[in-house]
């Protein structure tokens, strides 16, 4: 794509980086099959490809941005599913941010938005003010039908009165032989959202023989603010979580349990061009998805009623997977649903005779192999040549 940014421009770092990254689009198309907005919408202004459009004329004629401009920029998630199918590797993040950070330096918004836009990350990044925001907003949600909309949809992602976080360890020792050790993003939302996924992190994370570290000084990641187009205050976030980073370390991961958290760590080095730290840090930044692929999970102790289960489930699926193919897969389905009901009633009866214990449990096993002779059954109706590695056909 050609452009016509002034030699004054491409002075500017921000200027050159997103000047190179539009260069590369050639306007296939591919984004918008994955842009859920576009998809949603039908709007090419609401495609990766549109909002490239409008943010080059935005940048290169310079002044206020105009509303329309404004509002399909502000639609972007930042998911980023559009460079999973760019052919030529166009850098939208870098686009969207630059085109936000200008967008809130050079567009003054209507007054309700920008105190909507301040508080946001005045609260939600700093976990006391977001839990006392918390308490307040449970005592407001029978009255978030009166409110303004926004306001009113925040209500709604309020949850239920949560456990008061425990005061945290600053360190977790591995209960397996050390392979290493790894810093996990303490997040400023999660906490107080949803603390039992940072205790579930720190679970498994442990069990895979790693020590775990809650490093202090550390803070919100700056996704938050770099979505909101205050790249400066972006910048301090990652500042001073790289220097805790360093002074802690080092660390074989940085692990983080929000997928947004993740892509703003992986930016890093981009976001703080120079700082060697900052690179370091995106380089060692995993997701928890990521870290427990590359570290491979803990061995798992079964019971021996699940080992059981098992066996038994096994020795019956090929009687149940034959009854299925004389059935059929629907008709399958029927039966098992009748015998599993059978099975779950003469449990749940009681089962004064061992006889009747055992009945119950071979006619539940003999349902649950019927059911995976269902499944085969059905699933190349369904789906055709889309399973024929499942199903070995």
């Amino acid at each position: 794509m050609q452009t016509a940014f002034s030699a004054e421009q491409l002075v500017d770092p921000e200027f050159a980086a997103s000047h190179a990254a539009i260069r590369k689009c050639v306007h296939c198309g591919f984004c918008t099959a994955t842009c859920p907005t576009y998809v949603l919408l039908g709007d090419e202004r609401d495609s990766p490809r549109g909002r490239i459009e409008l943010i080059k004329a935005m940048l290169e004629d310079g002044g206020v941005p105009s509303k329309e401009t404004v509002t399909h920029v502000d639609r972007c998630l930042s998911c980023l599913a559009c460079t999973t199918t760019c052919p030529s590797g166009v850098d939208y993040a870098q686009l969207i941010d630059h085109g936000r950070t200008y967008i809130e330096q050079h567009y003054r918004r209507p007054l309700p938005e920008r105190w909507l836009r301040a508080l946001i990350p005045a609260v939600l990044t700093r976990p006391g003010r977001l839990a006392a925001a918390l308490a307040l907003g449970r005592f407001a949600q029978p009255f978030r039908n009166l409110l303004p909309g926004p306001l009113a949809a925040l209500l709604r992602l309020v949850p239920g009165r949560a456990r008061p976080p425990a005061t945290a360890p600053a360190t977790y020792p591995p209960q397996v032989a050390s392979r290493g050790r790894v810093a996990l993003l303490q997040g400023c939302v999660e906490p107080a959202m949803a603390p039992s996924i940072r205790d579930a992190a720190i679970r498994l994370i442990t069990r895979a023989g790693f020590e775990v570290v809650l490093v202090e000084g550390e803070g919100c990641c700056g996704a938050l603010s770099e979505h909101l187009g205050r790249a400066q205050e972006a910048r301090a976030f990652a500042a001073a979580n790289v220097r805790a980073w360093t002074t802690a370390g080092p660390f074989d991961a940085i692990v983080t349990t929000a997928a947004g958290c993740g892509t703003a760590l992986k930016g890093y080095g981009h976001l703080l061009r120079g700082d060697g730290d900052a690179d370091l840090a995106a380089s060692l930044s995993r997701d928890i998805l990521e870290f427990v692929a590359e570290a491979g999970l803990p061995p798992v102790m079964a019971g021996y009623a699940t080992s059981a289960c098992v066996f038994v489930g096994s020795m019956l699926r090929p009687i149940g997977g034959g009854l299925a193919d004389r059935l059929g897969g629907v008709r399958t389905l029927t039966v098992m649903y009748i015998m599993a009901a059978a099975a779950l009633a003469m449990i749940s009866f009681g089962l004064p005779h061992l006889w009747m214990a055992i009945a119950g449990f071979v006619i539940g096993m003999g349902a649950l192999g019927m059911g995976n002779g269902a499944v085969f059954q059905l699933a190349p109706q369904r789906f055709g040549k889309e399973i024929g590695v499942v199903t070995g056909q």
